[in-house]
């Protein structure tokens, strides 16, 4: 088995153990680490389909994935900050894609697509909170001053 191999895979398990220690912080964050494993795999899978190494494609894929996530994520009542789960998401997709930069034959690249992608699920979550936002769910009522 290939170096790259088993580094690829003992990142992902790693992921998936940072996803249970993230349950201290909030189940939100949990969901979102799980959301950006099963998401790196199927875009694995999605980048071998015709049109897969498309910069559209890749915007597309990811930043749609991470707008329909966002909404749901973006709903609870919670002591996170509004980054907080967008860059949590775009970090912990460029970690576990960085065995891909040694076993590609050029880096640049593969770290060229990386960076797109995590910026397209990291403002796909963002703009999920944006949208939530704007409506009665996401804003907080003012608070009552007694005297």
């Amino acid at each position: 088995m290939e170096m790259a191999s088993i580094a690829y895979w003992v990142l992902h398990i790693m992921g998936a153990l940072f996803a249970f220690v993230m349950s201290a912080i909030s189940r939100r964050a949990t969901v979102t680490v799980l959301l950006v494993l099963v998401l790196e795999l199927m875009g694995l899978i999605a980048g071998v389909l015709p049109g897969g190494s498309n910069v559209a494609y890749i915007v597309e894929f990811f930043g749609g994935i991470g707008l329909i996530a966002g909404i749901p994520l973006s709903l609870g009542r919670g002591r996170l900050d509004w980054w907080f789960l967008p860059t949590l998401a775009a970090g912990t997709f460029v970690v576990l894609r960085l065995p891909l930069f040694f076993a590609d034959r050029t880096p640049g690249k593969a770290l060229l697509w990386t960076v797109l992608s995590a910026l397209a699920l990291g403002g796909g979550i963002l703009a999920g909170h944006g949208l939530v936002a704007l409506t009665w769910l996401g804003r907080s009522r003012p608070k009552r001053i007694s005297l």
